[in-house]
């Protein structure tokens, strides 16, 4: 096996230069439509410049493109809020499993065993009796 032999057994890579480890490049999402090329150009004239129509049109799209940003916040916030109140019951949770919330779990089962005797309407209760 000669020197110039060892090479042709490897495999070459050599990237594309400038490219960072890990990152993609950025894919076109396709041409935009002609809708929203349109409309892009109708934002960029005054309100004077525009025809009725097409002001309609603008408004329209405005307002469409304001509804679709606002229920994807809400779903991102009805995300946050479920999330939220997940980790509030992982740490109530973990209070309860603690030697703390036991001590406390046992001393409030203590004065309520106390207010249902003085209240006279169960003589006795299972193992707290």
């Amino acid at each position: 096996m000669s020197f110039e032999d060892v090479g042709r057994e490897f495999i070459e890579h050599y990237g594309v230069k400038g490219m960072r480890w890990g990152k993609r490049k950025a894919s076109s999402s396709g041409p935009a439509s002609d809708d929203a090329k349109r409309h892009a150009a109708n934002r960029k004239k005054s309100t004077s410049e525009l025809s009725d129509k097409e002001l309609k049109d603008l408004a329209n799209r405005l307002n469409t493109e304001q509804q679709v940003a606002r229920l994807t916040s809400n779903g991102e916030s009805t995300a946050k809020r479920i999330l939220s109140a997940g980790a509030t019951a992982n740490t109530a949770i973990a209070l309860i499993r603690s030697p703390a919330g036991q001590a406390t779990l046992a001393a409030g089962a203590a004065i309520a065993v106390k207010l249902i005797r003085t209240s006279g309407a169960i003589k006795t209760i299972g193992k707290f009796g």
